[in-house]
C-alpha cells in the first residue's frame, strides 16, 4: 500500500516536470520582439509598482503647473 502511493506520487511529479519543460520550450519558441517586448516590459514595470511612480509624476506635474500659473 505504501509503495503504491509512492509510485503514484512519482508519476504525478514526472507529469508535472514534463508540463513545466513544455511550457519553457513554448516560451523560448515565441521570442518576443519590438512592440511585444516593450509591452511585456511595461506591464512588468506596472506590476512591480510602476503605477505609483506614474501617479506621483502626474501629481507633481499638476502641482508644478498650478504653481507656475499663479
Amino acid at each position: 500500500m505504501i509503495f503504491n502511493c509512492d509510485a503514484e506520487s512519482q508519476r504525478k511529479e514526472t507529469k508535472m516536470e514534463i508540463a513545466t519543460q513544455n511550457e519553457k520550450e513554448k516560451k523560448l519558441e515565441v521570442g518576443k520582439t519590438g512592440k511585444g517586448k516593450f509591452l511585456s516590459a511595461f506591464v512588468n514595470f506596472l506590476s512591480m509598482g510602476g503605477f505609483l511612480i506614474i501617479l506621483f509624476v502626474i501629481v507633481a506635474i499638476i502641482v508644478l503647473i498650478s504653481y507656475l500659473t499663479k
